[in-house]
């Protein structure tokens, strides 16, 4: 203790310096401490949502390309799912590429490594890209004979020392590409509880959009660019991007993809999100798993509620797996029931789905939730798609589930325990991890 106590003065001040920059490290990292930037309050912009005027827009503020043509069609539950992709990877010519956040051994898991095994042995180019933190419990022998067979894999953010710095920061896109020419994207992942059709609360209520075309390769753009930073290989030209067929498919559909990554200064996926639900004229219809936005999204939402336009949203119920995002949610419910805003929880078992439709017109599916970390943290990706056709099956999708949602009222809410509204008060105070 004397030794200690007798210590230079230079001494205490590193000391005291090293504490302070850990405190402001855990700060920013378990709380939402200097989060929530600026974004945009209001357009010059009133295009109808989905127009042509609308969907440029949106593509000149993103700075990303706006695309015609292509099909795009949504896929319920893994019974939908997972065949469409099996199928898929056994026709793969050339590639096939998997980015995904959550990867758990498993049935599943097997029989995806045994499809992707048998690709890469007759020269298809297997890559597959997983999170460190989500995928930790991936099956590391199968993985091993994927490699042996001449496929690829990549961790984003391992879970060693000299990533620990960066251990809030996750990939949590999906983009399964088959040659370029097919993909998927949306909240199902390679797990186990995706198996099905939500029969039961062990097995989750999800969706995924199929998507062709110009839209494929924005999402094989979304994995070549991470696949580039993590493993250094540069994936480009015709084999990878295959051009349109001519003539066009369905030239009349407009999308914008958007990749974002962590930043402090610019939030892509917070400016998409703002300018789509800003836009609305006559609906918006949310279904999000972690559905905790930041104060931007959530005023957005009330104006439009207050000025007569149709907001719903669904989200988990009790069958969720993170049950402090759900009590982080409940903190706003009441402000979005005074203003309008109509909240529905899925009931049967947890609902993941991740997509959302505004006015009938234009569709967004992807990775991300309607969260902070999402905006802030994650690699995400997502994709907007101007099809009044998809935009109605989703909006059918949307009011099949509602039957199997309870409604939250004003009039019950303000009735909750009072003790709800203490772990409400607490589990907000940690949105940004959520």
């Amino acid at each position: 203790m004397d030794v200690i106590a007798s210590a230079p003065w230079y001494v205490w001040v590193f000391f005291f310096i090293g504490v302070y920059a850990t405190a402001i490290q855990l700060l920013k990292m378990l709380s939402a401490f200097g989060s929530e930037m600026a974004a945009p309050h209001t357009s010059a912009s009133r295009s109808e949502p989905g127009s042509p005027e609308f969907v440029e827009a949106l593509a000149n503020a993103m700075g990303a390309p706006m695309y015609r043509g292509g099909t795009a069609r949504m896929l319920n539950n893994g019974d939908e799912f997972y065949p469409a992709l099996m199928d898929a990877i056994r026709s793969a010519r050339h590639s096939v590429h998997i980015m995904t956040y959550i990867w758990k051994k498993g049935v599943l898991s097997t029989q995806v490594l045994d499809a992707l095994i048998d690709c890469a042995r007759r020269g298809v180019e297997v890559r597959i890209m997983m999170d460190g933190i989500g995928s930790f419990f991936a099956p590391r022998k199968k993985i091993k004979e994927l490699h042996e067979a001449g496929g690829q894999s990549a961790v984003f953010s391992p879970l060693i020392f000299r990533e620990i710095i960066h251990i809030e920061r996750r990939n949590h896109r999906r983009a399964f590409v088959i040659d370029g020419r097919i993909a998927y994207t949306g909240g199902i992942t390679i797990a186990d509880q995706w198996l099905g059709h939500a029969q039961d609360p062990h097995h989750w209520r999800d969706t995924m959009i199929e998507v062709t075309g110009p839209m494929a390769r924005s999402l094989q753009s979304a994995f070549v660019s991470l696949w580039m930073n993590v493993k250094g290989e540069v994936l480009s030209g015709p084999a990878y991007y295959p051009p349109d067929e001519d003539p066009l498919p369905n030239p009349h559909v407009l999308h914008v993809g958007v990749a974002s990554a962590p930043s402090t200064e610019v939030q892509p996926l917070l400016h998409f999100l703002w300018f789509t639900l800003y836009s609305a004229h006559k609906r918006i219809l949310i279904a999000n798993a972690y559905f905790t936005p930041d104060r931007h999204i959530r005023r957005v939402l009330r104006e439009k509620a207050r000025a007569g336009i149709d907001v719903q949203i669904m989200v988990p119920s009790k069958h969720t797996d993170n049950q402090l995002v759900r009590w982080s949610s409940h903190y706003f419910y009441q402000k979005y029931l005074e203003a309008g805003v109509r909240i529905y929880e899925y009931q049967p078992t947890m609902m993941h789905a991740k997509h959302m439709v505004i006015d009938g017109q234009w569709t967004v599916v992807g990775s991300a939730n309607v969260d902070i970390r999402s905006v802030m943290m994650n690699q995400e990706n997502v994709i907007g798609i101007s099809d009044p056709v998809l935009a109605a099956e989703v909006e059918r999708i949307f009011f099949e589930d509602v039957k199997q949602c309870k409604e939250i009222t004003l009039e019950e809410w303000r009735k909750r325990p009072w003790w709800w509204h203490v772990r409400e008060q607490l589990a907000v105070l940690f949105k940004v991890q959520y």
